[in-house]
């Protein structure tokens, strides 16, 4: 399986020192889920989209905490998947919460953090459902791939101004 991703792109490096100014950890594991996307005798994914997904949950409680977004007006509890109200809020929760912060009608982080949600879905699916390795291995990176683009897009644009 060739790598799509052999080494750390001006985009990545970016990322990481923006990611560094604002929460260290979140930039280590960012970091982490590029050199794991980069190695080609990886046989699982499931780390890097993990990683991945941590740094974007660090950034988002860090620039809007549970109590923030609940405490802030017009904040409603949404339905987990059995119709229960969740806990706290969701990531989407955060996002709007952070773009309205910013004063931005931009609905894109939004919506990426649906798609993030969606490939995220997509992604376990996949696990249980390939049967080939090299199919399974081969599919797994390309969907990790595209959750690192869903999350270079929601840190720049939740991000820009920080």
């Amino acid at each position: 399986v060739k790598s799509e991703m052999a080494a750390h792109s001006d985009e990545d490096l970016q990322v990481i020192k923006r990611l560094e100014a604002v929460v260290p950890s979140a930039a280590l594991s960012y970091d982490q889920a590029i050199r794991d996307l980069g190695d080609n005798d990886r046989i699982s994914f499931r780390g890097p989209a993990l990683e991945l997904r941590e740094a974007l949950r660090e950034v988002l409680d860090h620039l809007a905490s549970d109590n923030e977004v609940m405490s802030a007006p017009g904040y409603k509890p949404e339905k987990d998947n059995h119709g229960n109200d969740r806990d706290g809020p969701t990531m989407k929760q955060k996002v709007r919460f952070i773009m309205k912060k910013k004063q931005s009608s931009n609905a894109a982080p939004e919506q990426a953090v649906t798609a993030f949600n969606e490939a995220i879905v997509g992604l376990t699916r996949a696990v249980y459902e390939l049967g080939s390795k090299a199919t399974h291995v081969a599919g797994e990176r390309r969907a990790v791939v595209q959750l690192r683009r869903y999350v270079v897009a929601i840190l720049h644009d939740i991000l820009e101004g920080t």
